[in-house]
């Protein structure tokens, strides 16, 4: 008989890839499954999906408020919403799980699941967990973590699980000539990747934007025939893509859905530290400059680009020291440095996991094996 699965994931692509990640291979290994989506209306997770040909049902939900007790009123109202909408939908589908991959939306599934004796498995992408995946762990059959010093955070009792991120297969398929030719991008181009995030990135980008001012810039471009594609966010988008647009080596798009064919193509990559783009640049050994998010959720960008560094994977900046003049600086170093762009995309190869997806699946199995 064939099984039912249903995912929360919203809010950030690096909530909503590893779900997908996940789902495509449960597709593969039972192509009869017939799998859900929950997320937000008009939420990044309903394009995406869409995309990847899943449907999705819609629930409500907010993020837990911070300092502003204001918002707890409206908190409660919309999670206990998103709670009922969420057990009368498993009441109807009969999942044999629900997977949680983070993003405030999967909050109110996993509850609901848990009040009705569903198992669910959590996915936790980051070194240091977010606050929801903390708080739900106990009460669920299983979590997956990516990086091992994260367990700790996680309370006694809790069934934690080594499995890595969930990188798509095509990231570790991806070469840097096949790439190349695909996107049109000459052999000889030092191409840069640089990403703010699905959300968008206000410092990087005004980083860029300050380039066209920067008499060094325009040296190093031409010396070494320097290119930087960016991809602003989708949010960002009307308020930044013809500023960035107008520097000289720069190319930007809302939004890029081949991104494992320009990471791969890159030799360079600058941008957030989230986890799933950690993950991916170390499937596709691509050098970093990693600037954190410095308002992430209990500081969590910074543990995951420490841990890239300390594996000799990347260098990281705090947001607050970047500006155009560093970002040429280090540019030119690692340009003229080649030996060290290799060591850094040889070390961030050594911290890819490559079964990750096998191990989130074999522990799926375990966790419905007794059934609802």
């Amino acid at each position: 008989m064939a099984k039912r699965y249903i995912f929360g994931a919203g809010g950030t692509s690096g909530h909503i890839n590893p779900a997908l990640a996940i789902a495509d291979h449960i597709r593969l290994l039972e192509p009869d499954a017939d799998i859900m989506f929950c997320g937000m209306e008009n939420g990044l997770e309903q394009d995406m999906t869409s995309r990847a040909g899943y449907q999705m049902k819609i629930i409500r939900a907010l993020s837990i408020p911070g300092q502003r007790r204001r918002r707890l009123f409206r908190f409660l109202k919309e999670n206990t919403s998103g709670f009922l909408e969420s057990r009368k939908l498993i009441k109807q589908f009969q999942p044999d799980a629900v997977i949680g991959t983070g993003g405030y939306v999967s909050g109110p599934l996993v509850m609901a699941a848990i009040w009705s004796r569903v198992p669910v498995l959590l996915h936790e992408q980051n070194a240091y967990p977010g606050r929801a995946n903390r708080f739900l762990a106990p009460y669920t059959r299983s979590v997956c973590i990516s990086f091992a010093e994260s367990g700790k955070y996680f309370s006694k009792g809790t069934r934690l699980v080594l499995s890595g991120n969930p990188v798509k297969p095509e990231f570790f398929l991806a070469e840097r000539e096949s790439s190349r030719q695909k996107l049109g991008i000459p052999d000889h181009t030092f191409l840069i990747l640089l990403l703010g995030g699905s959300l968008g990135a206000n410092s990087l980008t005004n980083t860029v934007i300050a380039l066209a001012d920067e008499p060094a810039w325009q040296t190093l471009r031409e010396s070494h025939d320097v290119r930087i594609q960016m991809s602003t966010g989708i949010e960002k988008a009307s308020e930044f893509l013809s500023k960035v647009n107008a520097v000289d080596g720069v190319t930007a798009v809302p939004y890029l859905h081949d991104v494992e064919d320009w990471m791969a193509a890159a030799d360079l990559f600058i941008g957030r530290a989230g986890a799933m783009t950690c993950a991916e640049l170390a499937a596709t050994g691509t050098p970093s400059l990693l600037v954190p998010y410095p308002f992430a959720a209990n500081d969590h960008q910074t543990f995951n680009a420490t841990s890239m560094e300390n594996a000799g994977a990347a260098e990281m900046i705090q947001d607050k020291d970047l500006t155009a003049s560093w970002l040429v600086s280090a540019i030119e170093q690692l340009i003229e440095n080649p030996e060290k762009r290799q060591t850094m995309g040889q070390s961030a190869k050594r911290l890819a996991i490559h079964d990750a997806l096998d191990i989130i699946y074999q522990e799926l199995g375990r966790i419905r094996k007794n059934g609802r």
